[in-house]
């Protein structure tokens, strides 16, 4: 029984101490508008800078609003964002058969830029507390006609 009981000790101790380490996350709100209206579906990510702890966490964009709570939150610090449009292909995008079935029809233009995402030159500063609110607006030039 004291044998048990005593390798019992060391184990309660870890569950114990094992809470998760690390700065405090911090919860994460805002707009993202393109050309002054509300950004109507996407994704915005964030990717922590050199010098800033934490992980990327990303959010669904949806009527020019999004929100990271602080179970998913960002830790304080810089950030790099990167902003993506939800194509409006009539489908979800995961929909082999319905993607099949556009014949081969290229997908219709993200109205936000390379800069804005896969070249983001977009970044945030996350502070501790809960008035982190971001306004991301992107000014895109309207696609030239050829």
């Amino acid at each position: 029984m004291l044998l048990r009981v005593s390798l019992m000790i060391p184990l309660l101790a870890l569950a114990v101490g094992c809470g998760r380490s690390g700065p405090e996350l911090q919860p994460v709100s805002g707009v993202v508008t393109v050309n002054q209206q509300p950004l109507e579906a996407g994704r915005i990510l964030f990717r922590p800078l050199d010098g800033t702890e934490g992980k990327a966490t990303s959010a669904g964009i949806q009527q020019g609003e999004f929100t990271v709570t602080r179970q998913d939150g960002l830790a304080p610090g810089n950030y790099r964002v990167e902003i993506e449009a939800a194509a409006d292909l009539g489908f979800e995008i995961d929909d082999d058969v319905a993607f099949a079935q556009r014949g081969g029809k290229p997908l219709p233009p993200n109205p936000v830029p390379p800069k804005f995402n896969r070249n983001s030159t977009l970044t945030a500063s996350v502070a501790p507390g809960d008035n982190n609110i971001l306004e991301f607006n992107l000014d895109v030039p309207a696609p030239s006609k050829k």
